[in-house]
Formats: structure tokens, C-alpha cells, sequence
């Protein structure tokens, strides 16, 4: 079951969460911060996936659980 979100001075609340890189050790991975920063960068980057799982209580909050099975959610434009 997902979180229930709360709503505070206009914006939505959910409790703090602590996402994982898990590909941080992959060697040769832009997701490895020595791989990252021999291209310039200042460590390695976290996956989109990553990004894209924090987004469901926000959703369901939103659209209910019609999202699950009409919605949809993309990194693209």
C-alpha cells in the first residue's frame, strides 16, 4: 500500500525517503562516481528509474488508482 500524502500551506507532503544508487559500483557505469568525474562530471549520476519510482504516492494522491491502470509517466518530451 502506498503512503498517504498530507497537505500543508498548498503543497503535498509524504515521509522522507532515501533512494538507492545501486548501479554506484558499476564499473564503467556513468552511475560510478570515479567513472563520472573521469568525463568532467562531479559524480556519478543516479538512474531516471530511480527518479521514476519516487513519483506513485504523488500520482495516486493526484489521480487515484485509475493511474495504475490508464496513467503513465515518461522522462521525455
Amino acid at each position: 500500500m502506498m503512503e498517504k500524502l498530507t497537505e500543508k500551506d498548498g503543497y503535498l507532503y509524504g515521509h522522507w525517503r532515501s533512494p538507492v544508487n545501486e548501479w554506484s559500483d558499476a564499473p564503467s557505469s556513468i552511475h560510478n562516481d570515479e567513472t563520472a568525474k573521469k568525463v568532467g562530471m562531479r559524480g556519478g549520476t543516479i538512474p531516471g528509474t530511480v527518479h521514476l519510482n519516487l513519483f506513485p504516492p504523488l500520482m495516486l494522491e493526484l489521480f487515484g488508482r485509475q493511474w495504475f491502470e490508464i496513467g503513465c509517466i515518461s522522462m521525455f518530451k
